[in-house]
């Protein structure tokens, strides 16, 4: 065989793979729309339909697979798995490198469709279906509605690799996918009836044709993939702390730009998830660094020499702190009355109830504090049989949940070090802590829908402890982060007991029992270790929020606030490195009898626009008309779903109909209220057949009236001409209506404001705007305006006979 001549070139982080669907597709929700459908489409957080990263990965994995046992099973599996990940026969888990995001409709398209809420909604159609009997007969209360994206959309996913491929290697893989996706045909559900025809590329690749020839040609000296290279130092050797040298900070900021699952427990099929982020999940990308710095990583989070605290939600632009549990609010009352801390003053009357999930922000004491609760987002997904492609019933019901952060949300936290390993980071590199800045990825399945954000690291300055009350009768405990404490047997014990003797221990302090001073809660996180195939012991410990406040019944020692100081700065308990173990000392929040809550600022998606500033739709880039045909048939939709809704409420009445004439013509010819069901049904019909015919129609009808039409007529309109007809029966008022949509090409819309006019006119709504409907206003395509007049005059007829057989049935003729 001749050698192809084109040199196929690797993929480079981040390459797009491109979704082009030939038909109507469904990528469903798992769930439908109780009274309405029974399936829904996949929706993101915007209420726009997409492709899941995980749905595309499946059939994308599943392809691969087939090539690899069409050419070589025994070598090209081995390729399948380093890619995807999984294991191979008895062997462990190995993590994938590829990882891919969701497939969603370019950023242009989005923009609108958020601005316009019509045109999103037509964006999906429904399709109807029943089931069949052996015998190919329907079966009776079978009836199935099913949601379905419009054929002709484009969409893209971003992808790349976790880890980076040596140049042989990134060729082999490269191939791989390539030829993988030539065998992509399907995409979503129902694809064996017709379903999610598709074409999948990757943009920056070259033709598969050049990757096949490539593989012939090197086949006898393909390479194995290797195993991930471990991190290692840079030959500076492993430099430790001293311990003893005071702690920087470095302010956090995270924005999630995909949900991110910070899983907390699975409960049957639900994975559950915390409402913050643990500081374990910046930690690898912290320790990667100090090690090529050449510092023992590891040491250095296992003494808490380096902390990353828990990134949580910000209030109003300031890190949150967790809402004190002591903080009670009126049963009944929801939490928008007064609050009450049940710490001071007297047991009012009234049941009350804790405030669970809330963080409250920074505020004077004169206002109100601002909090918040994080709405999680659920996201449904089908596990799937790898030989039949449909949904596992036996394992947990075919489907699994996930609870997750929502996109949009802004998180804060923070990194603190000692004083002695920021002078050895800062002389490897002064500006070292931006190279922590950028794109991550955080959380549990990241590789493909989940997990993308932003992060934010400021530069270092010196810690500094908070304001706090001086102890005398009494300390105050409020937790921040989950801390985790071990009784005298070395047994996790999430005890106020073990707490009250810990403190004892560091402080000094005789501290006795806290009696009803105490709001606990509770904090218990599972995790699993993929490598190993087995769960991590659970972590149990007093969660965020947690108040107690302990009696001091001895001397307070003349060192307490330097002691009371180091434990905030280095934290309480075990795993503080990643962040655990947070603690605050007689805050002033805490001294508070009552207080109210203010609002905090809303979460916004970070793709949510107002639609102004959109991208331009590129109608003079588009040669095949791909996104003009797609839009047109959108804004169709919108239009009829829309207006064909309002045109019927004012048709429906004949003073809504008399309305309209009069609108439209400035008065109200006699005979207005004489039209026949039959005339407008035929007039309903020969719009339907298309503009051409309607005025070929039209003509024939002013034919009969003697009018001339002003243009050229054939032999058989002017036959047609002379013969009696019975056309004359129209009613003037509407002979004057049609005449004016349909007679001459001078009552075309020439622009917006005549197209607004007429839908004024026929709906009865003054203030209606055409461009609600329009994806590009008076920039639209041409001839655009000229069909959607055409179509209203269609929708108007359309209304006027429904209206008409509706009064024929009651008896009104």
């Amino acid at each position: 065989m001749v050698a192809h001549a084109e040199e196929p070139r690797p993929l480079e982080e981040p390459f797009r793979v491109r979704i082009r669907f030939l038909s109507d597709w469904a990528v469903g929700a798992g769930f439908g729309r109780a009274g309405d459908l029974d399936s829904l489409v996949a929706r993101d957080e915007d209420g726009l339909p997409f492709v899941p990263a995980k749905s595309l990965v499946g059939v994308w994995r599943s392809a691969c697979e087939f090539v690899a046992q069409a050419l070589d099973a025994d070598r090209l599996m081995k390729w399948v798995r380093a890619i995807f990940g999984g294991p191979l026969q008895n062997e462990p888990v190995q993590p994938g490198r590829l990882w891919v995001r969701p497939a969603r409709l370019p950023e242009s398209v989005r923009c609108r469709a958020l601005a316009k809420p019509a045109l999103r909604e037509a964006l999906t159609s429904v399709k109807p279906g029943v089931a069949l009997n052996p015998n190919g007969v329907a079966e009776g209360r079978q009836l199935r509605l099913m949601e379905v994206a419009r054929a002709g959309a484009e969409l893209e996913a971003e992808a790349g690799w976790t880890v980076p491929w040596r140049k042989e290697e990134a060729q082999v893989a490269t191939a791989l996918l390539v030829l993988g996706l030539t065998q992509v045909d399907h995409l979503g559900a129902d694809r064996r009836r017709g379903l999610g025809r598709c074409q999948v590329t990757i943009v920056e690749a070259s033709s598969p044709e050049a990757y096949q020839h490539w593989l012939q040609r090197t086949w006898e000296v393909l390479p194995d993939p290797e195993p991930e290279p471990a991190v290692t130092s840079n030959g500076h050797g492993h430099r430790r702390s001293s311990g003893l040298a005071p702690l920087w900070s470095l302010p956090v900021s995270v924005r999630l730009q995909q949900p991110v699952i910070a899983a907390a427990r699975s409960v049957g099929n639900v994975v559950e998830s915390l409402d913050f982020l643990p500081g374990t999940v910046l930690l690898p990308r912290l320790a990667g660094m100090l090690s090529e710095a050449g510092i023992d990583a590891a040491v250095a989070a296992g003494r808490g020499d380096v902390q990353v605290l828990p990134l949580v939600p910000e209030v109003n632009g300031v890190r949150g702190r967790p809402l004190p549990a002591v903080w009670e609010a009126p049963k009944g009352e929801g939490v928008n009355g007064a609050w009450r801390n049940r710490l001071h003053g007297a047991v009012a009357d009234g049941q009350f109830k804790p405030i669970r999930g809330h963080w409250v922000g920074t505020w004077e004491a004169t206002s109100h504090p601002p909090t918040m609760r994080v709405q999680p987002a659920f996201y449904t997904h089908n596990h799937l049989q790898d030989n039949r492609g449909i949904p596992r019933p036996a394992e947990g019901g075919g489907v699994y949940s996930y609870e997750t952060l929502p996109a949009g949300l802004r998180l804060a936290g923070e990194i603190r070090l000692r004083a002695d390993l920021l002078r050895i980071l800062e002389e490897w590199d002064g500006d070292w802590w931006q190279r922590l800045n950028g794109s991550v990825r955080l959380g549990r399945s990241r590789k493909d829908a989940y997990g993308g954000a932003e992060l934010i690291v400021s530069a270092p300055e010196p810690w500094q402890p908070a304001a706090r009350e001086p102890v005398r009768d009494h300390l105050t405990v409020w937790v921040w982060s989950p801390v985790l404490l071990r009784d005298e047997r070395l047994r996790p014990a999430a005890t106020i007991k073990t707490l009250r003797r810990v403190l004892t221990a560091l402080t000094g302090l005789q501290l006795g029992d806290p009696g009803g001073d105490v709001a606990v809660v509770p904090f218990r996180l599972e995790s699993w270790q993929s490598r190993w195939g087995l769960a991590r012991p659970s972590l149990v410990g007093l969660g965020p929020g947690t108040v107690v406040r302990f009696p001091v019944t001895g001397a307070v020692p003349a060192d307490l606030k330097a002691v009371l100081d180091r434990i905030e700065a280095e934290g309480l308990g075990e795993r503080r490195g990643e962040g655990f173990g947070q603690v605050r000392f007689q805050d002033p929040v805490l001294e508070w009898s009552e207080v109210r809550k203010a609002a905090a600022e809303p979460v916004v998606s970070p793709i949510t626009a107002n639609g102004k500033g959109c991208p331009p739709l590129g109608w003079d880039s588009d040669p095949d008309g791909t996104w003009a045909r797609f839009l047109e048939a959108a804004e169709t939709a919108a239009w009829d779903n829309d207006l064909g809704t309002r045109v019927r409420v004012a048709m429906a009445t004949l003073e809504g109909r008399l309305q309209a004439i009069q609108s439209f013509l400035g008065e109200i010819p006699s005979g207005a209220e004489a039209l026949r069901r039959g005339q407008v049904e035929a007039l309903r019909e020969a719009l339907l057949a298309g503009p051409a015919h309607a005025r070929a129609w039209w003509w024939h009808l002013m034919a009969a009236e003697g009018q001339e039409p002003g243009e050229r007529t054939s032999a058989r309109q002017r036959a047609a001409r002379n013969r009696p007809t019975q056309r004359r029966r129209w009613p003037e008022a509407w002979v004057r209506v049609w005449a004016k949509l349909f007679g001459w090409s001078a009552a075309s819309p020439s622009s917006l404001d005549d197209l607004g006019a007429l839908l004024r006119a026929v709906t009865g709504d003054a203030s209606l705007d055409p461009g609600w409907w329009l994806w590009e206003g008076a920039a639209a395509p041409p001839g655009r305006r000229e069909a959607l007049w055409w179509r209203l005059g269609f929708l108007w007829a359309d209304a006027l006979a429904e209206a008409l057989r509706k009064e024929e049935a009651n008896g009104a003729f």
